[in-house]
């Protein structure tokens, strides 16, 4: 029978029992407020239709307000967090394993600025399980560190509702200047995805965007026959055109990050492999850039 809800809803806007009402709204959520009240309202889907219901107990009448719905008592319901475009789930790029997708986005905020961008999109869904600690919506989470909002979840698909408040919360930052952004597999570590400007991060979120990924390209480092930490360094040098003797940790820290490889594979002698990999070198290319993933093989 859902295909008669489906068409009530769109010929009527509302279908009214004993209980109360039904009303069709046009996403996943909506904010409901009303005296001392003001949360996020997780709708249901219609089957057979693209538009939603939203359930309110105990009232048998409401009107149209705009694009959604307002009732006595001063109750409203409307639209919350709508991004102004048709959206993708930002882990589109993902080809998907165990997990966890993780997106990051890179804007000059300490973690108070976060805060205050945050608590002025509520409300969002997301909640806290301790005072300093990841925000949470089911198997979903909001990380905030100094220059970094990161969205991560688990192999499972996300519901309508997340996508949705997702959408939002990012569509939120495209007016800004300095962002940039990266979507990484957390299972195989692997980066998914790219980006350096606003532009190219509105363009990964919108339904009829292109599924252009970014400059994703990686580099490779031969040095099977070397033991020394110098001469290795100077080999990873020399696979970038620069000179014998520099400071490859420095360069890397100090070169852009567009003009670099996302990851590079160092091929190195198997009896190196006990101590090198907690080597003074390693470690410095891992930090110079956390950007850029590296990989030692000892395999020669």
């Amino acid at each position: 029978m859902h295909y008669l809800e489906a068409n009530a809803l769109r010929r009527h806007g509302q279908l009214r029992d004993d209980g109360g009402l039904t009303l069709r709204v046009e996403g996943p959520v909506m904010r409901l407020q009303g005296p001392g009240e003001d949360r996020l309202l997780v709708t249901d889907p219609v089957r057979g239709a693209r538009f939603y219901k939203a359930r309110i107990e105990g009232i048998t009448e409401a009107r149209m307000a705009g694009r959604g719905w307002e009732w006595d008592g001063g109750y409203t319901l409307r639209p919350h967090l709508s991004c102004g475009y048709r959206p993708r789930d930002w882990a589109w790029a993902w080809t998907r394993t165990m997990g966890p997708v993780i997106l990051n986005i890179y804007l000059p905020r300490t973690v108070a600025e976060w805060e205050e961008w945050l608590a002025g999109m509520a409300p969002h869904g997301y909640v806290r399980d301790t005072e300093k600690g990841p925000y949470k919506w089911g198997q979903c989470w909001l990380s905030l560190t100094p220059g970094c909002l990161q969205l991560s979840r688990g192999f499972h698909l996300p519901p309508d509702a997340v996508v949705w408040v997702d959408a939002g919360l990012l569509g939120s930052l495209l007016g800004e200047e300095h962002l940039s952004w990266d979507l990484l597999d957390g299972d195989y570590i692997n980066w998914s995805a790219t980006g350096h400007t606003t532009a190219s991060l509105a363009n990964y979120l919108r339904a009829d965007g292109s599924e252009e990924r970014g400059d994703l390209r990686e580099h490779t480092v031969e040095a099977r026959t070397l033991r020394e930490e110098p001469a290795i360094a100077d080999a990873i040098a020399a696979s970038f055109a620069l000179p014998a003797g520099t400071d490859i940790v420095a360069w890397m820290r100090e070169t852009p990050l567009p003009a670099l490889p996302r990851r590079v594979t160092v091929n190195l002698p198997r009896d190196l492999l006990p101590t090198h990999d907690s080597s003074v070198l390693v470690g410095g290319l891992r930090n110079a850039n956390r950007r850029i993933l590296w990989s030692f093989y000892y395999c020669g």
